[in-house]
C-alpha cells in the first residue's frame, strides 16, 4: 500500500508485514527506514504468501470513458435520470475501520484493498462488459467509520465509478481507521434505499465487515424496518471479512441482520469467504445474480416493462394467529349496508372443456343479499331468516323477499336469472353447491399486512366471520397478485391461471393416488408401510366490493417445504446430468431387455413395451399393460426396492409428465408432510404448482390453457430430468427414466420400413413419414 508521509514529501509503502519510509533524492526514491507493519499477518496468508492483483484505471482517452463524458457531461457520479426509470439501486456498506488495514487477504494488499479490486471489477467493471447492467443502475457507497460517510449516492452504474473505485485501493482517498460503527452506516443506507420507494425499482444491500460492530444498538430492529417494507424486493447479502480462526460470535451481528430481513421475506444471506480474493469475488458476484433476478421478476416478459410492486405492510412470517379482529383486519360484510361486502364466490369447474371457473351458489337471499345461512359460533347459534328454497335449483329467499320467491318458482326471471337459468348452470358444470369447506359464511376478514411473498403473489390470513364477527372455521389465507394490475379483467386472468393449474395438478394427484392404493391392494409389504399420497389444496376466489379478487385456501401448518423448482432445482439431489444406470428399467420391471422374451410375449398375444416417442393418440392399451406388469411390480417390492416418503414428490412430478403423454410436467411442489398412522397413508399437503406444457403436444383446447409466466416449456421439462434421479418409487410405477415415452406395442401394430416408426394397427400409412403399409420404403 501506498500513502502520503507527514512531512517533507516522504512516502510510506506497506508490503509484506513491512514498512518503508522512502523520499526523493534526485529523481529517484531513497528508502529511509524500514520496521515491521503492525497490521501484518501470519506467514500463510497475505503478500507474504501471494502476488497482490494489479488493476489499473481506465484512462481518460478510452472511448467508453469518453462516451459516458458525452452522455453525461455534468458529473458522472450524478444521475438526471427520474426515479420511474430507474431499474435497480444498491447500496454497498464497506468497512473502513483499522482493522480492515490488516495485511492477510490472499491476493490483495490488505483487507481494504481486496473489497475495492472486487467490487470494481466483478460488481461493476463485469456487468458493464457483459451489459447486464447500465445506467438505469444505481450504486450508493457508504463507508463505515466512526460515523456514517457517503462515498456516492445515486451513481449511474458506469466505468467511471470503476476508476473511483480502483482509487479507493489506495489510501489517498480515505484510508481504514479509527472504529467501525455499525448503527449509522445502516441508518444512512435506509435512508438511501428509501429516496426510491417505487414498485419499479429492484433494491440490494451488501454489507462487507470484519467483525462485531465497535457501537451498541437495536441493529436488528433498524433492519427489520427496512425489510418489512420493502419485502422480496430487497436482496440482502452479508459479508464477514476476517480469518477462519476468529470467534464465531464475531458475526451474530451480521447473521442477526440476515435473519431478521428473512423474517420479513426478503432474499438474505451470510457467507464468509476464505482469506482470498477469489473468493470474495465469487460471493460479490452472487449478489449481481441475486439482483439480476430479481430485476426480471419485476419485468412483463410480454412487453418488457417494469411491473409496478403493490406497497403493502408486512408481519413477520412466523407471527401468530390473531384470536379476534382488530384494527388490522378489514371486514366485508354479507350485505351491502355498510359498503364492503361479499359480492360472488368461484371455483374451478369439474367440466374440464369448459376451461373456466364455476360459481358457488349463493347461500344469502337472492332478492336482497341478506344472510339466511345458520352460524355457529362458540357453541351459540344464530337465528336463520330463510323463508323459502327452490327445490329445483336451490335459490334461497328471506322472509323480506317472498314476492320474489313466487315470482322465482313460477319460472320468471328474479334480478335477471330464472329457476331454469340457474338449474342449467349447475348441469353443464357453470354453477356448484355450496358446502361448508367452500363458503362457511359469507362475512369475511382478511389482515391487511402481509405475513407471505413469493415471486408472482402475496399472502394475507383469512377468517370467515360469524354474526357477531367472531371468527369461526379454521385459519385461511387469502392471495392476491404481488403487481398492480390494470383492471379487473386482468384480476380474473391472473386467478384463472393460478386455479387452472392447481386443478389440473390435483386431477393427476388423484391419479397419482390411485396408482398407489392400487398397489398397496396387490402387496403385502405395501400395505404395512403405506406410501404417502399427494393431495393439492381446493383454491376458489371471492370478489369482493368494492372491487377486489382474492384467491383463498386452508392455511398449512407444520414445516413449509419446497420440494422442487420450475428451473430443475430437486431437494436432495445435485444439479448435475445424471450417469445412467448400468440395469435398465426393463430388466428390473419386468425382464422385457430380452429379446427372445418380447418374441414370445408377441408370440402369446401379449402386448410389449417399448420406450419412444410415439403418435400422438390415446389407447386403452396402456391401461392394460400397466396392469399385465403391476402383480410383478407389487410381488417385487420387499426384495428389490427400498422406498422413502421423501422420493414421492419427485415422483409425482415424474408421473404427470407420462401420464399426460408428455404434455404436461407438474413441479414446483411446496407444502407440508403430513405424517399419519397405520394404516393411513401420510400425505403431501401441496399448493402453488408450477406446470410445464409441451405446446407442439397439446392440440385442441389444451394448447390455449396458460399456465402463466413461471411455464417453461420443454426446456423446464428438460431442466428438471436432468436432475432428477428416479428413486425406487418411480420403478414401483413403472416410470421410464428421463423423458422416454412408454408406448404400447400390441399384436397387429406395425413398424414403418421407411423411418422404423411404430404405428397403430388401424393406419394405413405411417404417422411419422405418410408411407403406404406394406410398401417400399420412399425416400430414405
Amino acid at each position: 500500500m501506498k500513502e502520503a508521509g507527514k512531512s517533507h514529501g516522504r512516502r510510506k509503502y506497506t508490503f509484506g508485514g513491512v514498512c518503508f519510509i522512502s523520499c526523493k533524492r534526485n529523481g529517484k526514491p531513497v528508502e529511509i527506514t524500514s520496521f515491521p507493519s503492525a497490521d501484518r499477518a501470519s506467514s500463510l496468508s497475505g503478500t507474504k504468501v501471494s502476488d497482490p492483483e494489479i488493476v489499473h484505471k481506465l484512462p481518460s482517452t478510452d472511448p467508453k470513458i469518453v462516451l459516458e463524458k458525452s452522455c453525461n457531461p455534468t458529473s458522472p457520479f450524478a444521475t438526471s435520470l427520474p426515479l420511474q426509470k430507474w431499474t435497480s439501486h444498491t447500496v454497498l456498506v464497506v468497512d473502513m475501520s483499522g482493522s480492515m488495514r490488516r495485511d492477510d487477504l490472499n491476493g490483495a494488499r490488505c483487507r481494504s484493498d481486496g473489497v475495492w479490486l472486487v467490487l470494481a471489477r466483478d460488481h461493476v467493471k463485469r456487468q458493464l462488459d457483459l451489459k447486464s447492467a447500465g445506467p438505469t443502475d444505481m450504486i450508493s457507497i457508504v463507508l463505515m467509520m466512526a460515523d456514517a460517510e457517503v462515498l456516492c449516492s445515486f451513481a449511474p452504474m458506469s466505468y467511471h465509478l470503476f476508476n473511483l473505485l480502483v482509487d479507493m485501493r489506495e489510501f489517498r482517498t480515505k484510508r481504514p481507521a479509527g472504529p467501525g460503527n455499525y448503527l449509522p452506516a445502516l441508518e444512512k443506507a435506509e435512508e438511501l434505499l428509501e429516496v426510491n420507494s417505487l414498485g419499479t425499482c429492484a433494491l440490494s444491500l451488501l454489507i462487507l465487515s470484519d467483525g462485531r460492530p465497535s457501537d451498541r444498538g437495536n441493529f436488528k430492529e433498524r433492519m427489520g424496518n427496512v425489510a418489512a417494507h420493502f419485502g422480496r424486493r430487497l436482496s440482502l447479502s452479508c459479508i464477514g471479512m476476517a480469518s477462519p480462526d476468529d470467534d464465531d460470535e464475531n458475526w451474530n451481528v451480521l447473521k442477526s441482520l440476515v435473519d431478521e430481513a428473512k423474517s420479513y421475506g426478503s432474499i438474505a444471506s451470510f457467507n464468509q469467504p476464505s482469506m482470498n480474493q477469489n473468493s470474495l469475488s465469487c460471493i460479490v458476484s452472487s449478489l449481481a445474480t441475486s439482483l439480476t433476478e430479481t430485476k426480471t421478476e419485476i419485468t412483463d416478459l410480454k412487453t418488457g416493462k417494469a411491473r409496478i410492486i403493490k406497497d403493502v405492510r408486512r408481519e413477520r412470517i412466523n407471527a401468530g394467529d390473531d384470536e379476534n379482529l382488530t384494527e388490522n383486519w378489514k371486514v366485508y360484510a354479507s350485505d351491502d349496508s355498510y359498503g364492503q361486502y361479499v359480492d360472488s364466490s368461484y371455483v374451478w369447474s369439474s367440466n374440464l372443456d369448459m376451461n373456466d371457473f364455476a360459481t358457488i351458489q349463493d347461500g344469502r337471499c337472492f332478492g336482497c343479499y341478506s344472510s339466511t345461512l345458520v352460524t355457529w359460533s362458540l357453541g351459540r347459534s344464530y337465528t336463520c331468516q330463510q323463508w323459502g328454497t327452490c327445490q329445483q335449483c336451490g335459490t334461497v329467499f328471506c322472509d323480506k323477499c317472498s314476492n320474489l320467491y313466487h315470482k322465482h318458482i313460477k319460472g320468471l326471471a328474479v334480478n335477471g336469472e330464472s329457476c331454469m337459468g340457474t338449474e342449467r348452470k349447475m348441469r353443464k358444470g357453470r354453477m356448484i353447491s355450496n358446502t361448508e369447506t367452500l363458503m362457511r359464511t359469507w362475512r369475511v376478514a382478511y389482515k391487511i399486512p402481509i405475513f407471505g411473498e413469493g415471486a408472482e403473489r402475496i399472502v394475507h390470513k383469512f377468517r370467515f366471520l360469524d354474526n357477531a364477527n367472531e371468527f369461526i372455521g379454521p385459519v385461511m389465507v387469502a392471495k392476491e397478485s404481488r403487481f398492480a394490475v390494470e383492471s379487473d379483467e386482468h384480476s380474473r386472468d391472473f386467478h384463472k391461471e393460478f386455479v387452472r393449474t392447481q386443478s389440473i395438478a390435483n386431477r393427476y394427484a388423484q391419479m397419482f393416488n390411485a396408482s398407489i392404493e392400487d398397489l398397496a391392494n396387490r402387496s403385502s409389504e405395501l400395505r404395512s408401510r403405506p406410501i404417502a399420497t399427494v393431495q393439492f389444496l381446493t383454491p376458489m376466489v371471492v370478489e369482493l366490493m368494492p372491487r377486489k379478487e382474492l384467491l383463498v385456501e386452508p392455511y398449512l401448518y407444520g414445516d413449509y417445504v419446497k420440494f422442487n423448482n420450475n428451473m430443475g432445482w430437486v431437494k436432495g439431489q445435485p444439479r448435475e446430468n445424471k450417469k445412467k444406470e448400468a440395469d435398465s428399467l426393463a430388466d428390473r420391471l419386468a425382464g422385457l431387455g430380452d429379446d427372445s422374451q418380447l418374441a414370445e410375449s408377441a408370440e402369446l398375444g401379449l402386448p410389449m413395451i417399448i420406450e419412444e416417442e410415439s403418435e400422438e393418440e390415446d389407447s386403452d392399451g396402456e391401461a392394460e399393460a400397466e396392469d399385465l406388469f403391476s402383480d410383478y411390480r407389487a410381488n417385487s417390492i420387499g426384495s428389490k426396492f427400498e422406498l422413502q416418503q421423501s422420493d414421492v414428490p419427485h415422483a409425482f412430478s415424474h408421473y404427470t409428465y407420462h401420464k399426460s403423454k408428455g404434455k404436461f410436467l407438474v413441479v414446483d411442489l411446496q407444502g407440508v408432510f403430513e405424517e399419519k398412522p397405520y394404516p393411513q397413508h401420510s400425505v403431501f399437503r401441496l399448493t402453488d404448482p408450477v406446470i410445464h406444457k409441451k405446446k407442439s403436444k397439446n392440440n385442441g383446447g389444451y394448447r390455449k390453457w396458460s399456465f402463466g409466466r413461471t411455464d417453461r416449456g420443454v426446456k423446464g421439462m428438460r431442466a428438471f430430468f436432468e436432475t432428477h434421479k428416479c428413486s425406487d418409487t418411480c420403478r414401483i410405477l413403472g416410470l421410464p427414466e428421463g423423458m422416454k415415452m412408454r408406448r404400447v406395442i400390441f399384436p397387429g401394430d406395425w413398424t414403418c420400413p421407411a423411418c422404423h416408426f411404430n404405428n397403430f394397427k388401424s393406419r394405413t400409412q405411417c404417422f411419422k413419414c405418410f408411407n403406404i403399409k406394406d410398401a417400399a420404403p420412399t425416400g430414405y
